[in-house]
Parts: structure tokens; C-alpha cells; sequence
């Protein structure tokens, strides 16, 4: 990567620069026809500033970068804002941008298959009884689109020691990406023996969209040099829908269109509070909380939880070097729930962590 910052030219601040990246991979069993795959992608990326206004309260950005794949085709990810320093401690914030999520390897080129082993006592002239599924990337799927607008508000030091972040959000997204069950969809279409035909099959289509209506807060309070309070809390709004299944024709199942809007959790939240001893001492108490949800794909629908993770630390200096002991206690209260599947138990946990800089 190549990056070059122009010369000031009437006010305007302005960097630009190129990219090239190669990704190669191979894998036996993994890939259709076990087939390597590579892509090439280019990349040519600008952005530029300059601010205007009796006393330069304006501020203009705009970025824009332009990647071409091999296999994709070309994209163009825009992005615009504009600042108004309203006075010293205040500044109003509207933005709008588009980005984009490349298909990985997996979604365009998977072939995989999961048979039943054969029950106990099973005679039979192969090791498997039956395929239970297949699994099938797709090499025409496209990109997913996100475009984004926000409108904030940035304070700094309107109250000593006090800053915020404030924006309401949004989203639009576009040309979701999931994997969709056929319903004996595969009839001879893969490497599976052809007794084991026809089967379920699933297959990496986009077939979803979502809209995102949100309000994020950010607050960040230090009232002395030695204690620092910082909160951050979202709640958002989502809408949409995807296809989870269809039959073997195609036509989608209606108790497999899943809502999206499930996929988000309403409500999310941290605080953290930290203190500087004397002696070396250091301490801090977080806080987190996060809404039900239910993961896409291969997770869950979770229940809402809240965790409260605890850590001490110790500061020496030894022979012209600096070492850190940290004692962490994460869940504190030993509320125990759930991340992505509902196996994944998180209880209390603690573990000690040393951290030695060698001058």
C-alpha cells in the first residue's frame, strides 16, 4: 500500500493512495472440485478536508475508495460530513457513507457434506446410513450494501472534565448474505453418492434486508486526574426479513422467513469506572448489559443478560523495568448466561495477568 499527502492547495487538506492485495487459499474436502482459489484485488482511495467560515466554524470531508476484484467487478465506497463548531464546546455532526462486505471463499466456493454415521448393528455396504445435508458455495453472489446516515452532536469540556458523543443512525442493509435450506433440493447436484439422493442442501444466497433506526450515546467524565467514568449506551429500532428455507423448487417456506430484526439487540450498555491509587494501585469496576437477541445463521435466540467484571492492579519497578500485576475477575455476581449458542456458559472466571516492559 501507497499512501502520499498533497500539499495544502486553497485550504484544502488532501491524502490519497493505492493498494494491492492477493489472497490465495487451498483446502482438500472444503472446495468445489477441491479447486485453490485466489482473488486479486486494487484498490485507489482519496480523502480530503478543508474548513471555511468567518472563523473557520465549517468543516467539509469527503472520502472515496474505489476497489476492483478479479472476480467481483469494481465498487466505489463513498463517504461525506459535514462539521459545525456551534462554539467552543460544541459540534454538530451529519455524515452519510456506503460501504460494502466482499463474499468470503467460503460463501462463494464451499462444497461440504454431513452424513449420519450408521446406527449400532446397521449392516450396510457403506459407513454411512444417510446425508443429513450438504452445504454449497456461490460463486454469483453479490456483495452486501451498507449505507449509513447520522446526525450528532460532539461536546468537549462543557463541564470540566466532561465530554460526550451523542448521534441518532441510519442503516440500510442490503443483499444479505445467508445460507438457505433447500428441502430435498439436491437431486445428483454434488460429489454425494447418488443413494444418498435427493437431500437437503443448503445454499449461500442473498436473500435478506435490513433497516436500522438507532440512538447512541457516549459520555466520558473525569473529575480529578486520577478517576475516569465512561458510559456508553445504544437503542436501536430494526426492521426486515430473510429466507432461512425453500422447497425444493425454490419457492420459500413461509415458516422459515425469519425477522430480522431479532438479529440486533434493542438495548446495549458498558460503564466503566477507573482509579489511580497511591503506590502503585490501580482499580476498576465495568459494567455491561446487552438485550435478548437472536444470532443468525448457526446461533441462538439468547436471553438479555448483564455482567459486572472487577480488576486490581499493582505497579513495580525493577532494575530499570516496568511490571504490571493484574488480578481480573470477570462476572463477578457468577450470573451465568449465554454467548451465540446455548452451550457457550459464561460463568465467573478470574486469572491473574503479568505484564513485563523491558526498557
Amino acid at each position: 500500500e501507497l499512501q502520499h499527502t498533497l500539499p495544502g492547495m486553497d485550504g484544502w487538506r488532501t491524502a490519497w493512495g493505492m493498494g494491492i492485495r492477493l489472497d490465495q487459499i487451498e483446502g482438500k474436502n472444503l472446495f468445489i472440485d477441491d479447486d485453490d482459489e485466489q482473488r486479486l484485488q486494487l484498490r485507489l482511495f482519496a480523502n480530503t478536508e478543508k474548513q471555511f467560515g468567518e472563523q473557520d466554524q465549517w468543516v467539509f470531508n469527503a472520502g472515496l475508495m474505489l476497489e476492483h476484484y478479479e472476480d467481483l467487478g469494481l465498487f466505489a465506497s463513498p463517504r461525506v460530513a459535514l462539521n459545525h463548531h456551534l462554539n467552543e464546546h460544541f459540534t454538530l455532526r451529519i455524515a452519510a457513507s456506503r460501504a460494502y462486505r466482499m463474499p468470503s471463499f467460503a460463501e462463494q466456493y464451499n462444497e461440504s457434506a454431513l452424513y449420519a454415521l450408521d446406527p449400532p448393528g446397521f449392516v450396510g455396504t457403506t459407513p454411512y446410513h444417510y446425508v443429513l445435508n450438504s452445504n454449497r458455495g456461490n460463486d454469483d453472489v453479490d456483495p452486501e450494501e451498507l449505507t449509513s446516515y447520522e446526525l450528532g452532536l460532539v461536546s468537549a469540556n462543557w463541564i470540566e472534565g466532561l465530554s460526550f458523543d451523542v448521534r441518532l443512525f441510519h442503516e440500510e442493509l442490503r443483499d444479505f448474505i445467508n445460507n438457505t435450506l433447500y428441502r430435498d433440493g439436491c437431486d445428483g447436484c454434488d460429489s454425494s453418492p447418488p443413494a444418498f439422493s435427493p437431500h437437503d442442501i443448503y445454499v449461500v444466497e442473498n436473500t435478506g434486508w435490513m433497516d436500522i433506526d438507532g440512538a447512541e450515546l457516549q459520555v466520558r467524565y473525569s473529575p480529578t486526574n486520577r478517576t475516569t467514568l465512561v458510559f456508553a449506551a445504544s437503542r436501536v429500532n430494526a426492521s426486515g426479513i430473510t429466507i432461512d428455507a425453500r422447497d425444493a423448487q425454490g419457492k420459500p417456506l413461509q415458516e422459515k422467513v425469519d425477522q430480522m430484526e431479532a438479529f440486533i439487540p434493542e438495548l446495549t450498555a458498558s460503564a466503566l469506572l477507573s482509579h489511580r491509587f497511591d503506590h502503585g494501585w490501580a482499580g476498576s469496576v465495568a459494567y455491561y448489559r446487552m438485550s435478548e437477541m437472536d444470532w443468525p445463521e448457526e446461533g441462538d435466540a439468547l436471553d438479555s443478560y448483564e455482567r459486572w467484571d472487577l480488576r486490581l492492579a499493582k505497579h513495580f519497578r525493577l532494575d530499570g523495568s516496568d511490571l504490571q500485576a493484574e488480578l481480573i475477575v470477570q462476572n463477578l455476581f457468577n450470573q451465568t448466561y449465554q454467548e451465540f449458542r446455548h452451550q457457550n456458559d459464561f460463568e465467573r472466571r478470574a486469572y491473574v495477568r503479568l505484564r513485563l516492559d523491558i526498557d
